[in-house]
């Protein structure tokens, strides 16, 4: 019997929470129509009918913004800033250029000579 009467006080609770959704999304709109729970084929097509909808809006949107783009008219500037290259430090860019060319010849030594003993280093 104590099981019972543990288990009442939770039903008691799913029945509230239950009735309190079912009057979130079953209420009736302005016209006094029921939104949802008509039946499953009307439920069915108002939820198709607004994803696609939805869908339809946003493909054409992305239409619009992609021949913006391509056209032009989004994401342009017309500032008349110069470009300048000084950003750009030429011996550091051959430097570094010149690092990783020493490496891939140091890898490639090392494939073509295996040595007696792996570093885990490299």
């Amino acid at each position: 019997m104590e099981l019972l009467t543990s288990v009442s006080p939770n039903l008691y609770n799913m029945n509230t929470i239950k009735s309190s959704l079912n009057k979130i999304f079953y209420r009736t709109d302005f016209s006094g129509l029921s939104v949802l729970g008509r039946g499953q084929h009307f439920d069915w097509r108002a939820l198709l009918t607004f994803f696609l909808a939805v869908m339809i809006v946003s493909v054409s949107i992305s239409v619009h913004v992609f021949l913006g783009v391509r056209a032009g008219d989004i994401f342009t500037s017309n500032s008349s800033i110069p470009v300048h290259n000084d950003a750009i430090n030429k011996d550091a860019l051959d430097k570094v250029i010149r690092s990783f060319d020493a490496r891939a010849e140091n890898l490639k030594n090392l494939q073509l000579q295996r040595p007696l003993f792996v570093d885990p280093s490299l």
